[in-house]
């Protein structure tokens, strides 16, 4: 996500088979990027693909899937907890009404509102791809202005959708390619009208 001409990377897993997840930050500064990648450590349990987004309030990250290692093996659990870091340095915790992992993004902000499509909740996890009945089509409209962080299901996807970019068009959100179920792209090019009231 970039807030204050900042790119920011939070979490994610050093491999494929990782068995646990980074708690690290790395920040780029746009404005002066032959500075290069500065590294941190993250406070908030980021995981991998966790919601990301900015308003010009503030940066948010969250939900997405901790790692831990089962029998030697690789195990997803699917977080709730989102954070909103405004530009006072005042962080606010929440936690979603279910989880979302991979949703299409970065989120896209609308004044205080950051929006996300889809996602997987991990109500399906590990079932075999062809067992499985599709990623998410919800579409979600997050308030950063509230000390709860308000999460609404706006809409409905035309087809389920994850792992995509999520980006504007006037008064569209549009995504491009991405998963229908696990394991299986799309080559979608699907747009959805912003409701009024958020424009």
């Amino acid at each position: 996500a970039v807030f204050n001409n900042r790119l920011q990377v939070i979490g994610g897993s050093a491999e494929p088979d990782a068995l646990h997840t980074q708690l690290t930050s790395l920040t780029l500064d746009l404005t002066r990027p032959d500075e290069g990648w500065r590294a941190g450590k993250s406070h908030d349990p980021i995981g991998i693909i966790p919601l990301a987004g900015a308003t010009d309030k503030g940066i948010f990250f969250g939900s997405g899937c901790a790692l831990s290692a089962v029998e030697g093996k690789s195990f997803r659990t699917y977080q709730r907890d989102v954070f909103f870091t405004s530009s006072k340095g005042r962080p606010n915790h929440a936690l979603l009404p279910r989880p979302k992992a991979g949703a299409a993004g970065p989120g896209v902000a609308i004044g205080q509102t950051i929006f996300f499509v889809g996602g997987d909740d991990g109500s399906h996890y590990s079932k075999p791809p062809k067992d499985h009945p599709g990623l998410s089509r919800d579409i979600i409209a997050i308030d950063t202005a509230s000390l709860e962080l308000r999460m609404e299901i706006v809409g409905q996807w035309p087809h389920p959708i994850a792992t995509a970019p999520l980006v504007r068009l006037g008064d569209d959100l549009v995504t491009v390619s991405g998963e229908d179920r696990p394991g299986s792209r799309t080559a979608k090019v699907t747009r959805w009208v912003i409701p009024a009231r958020f424009r």
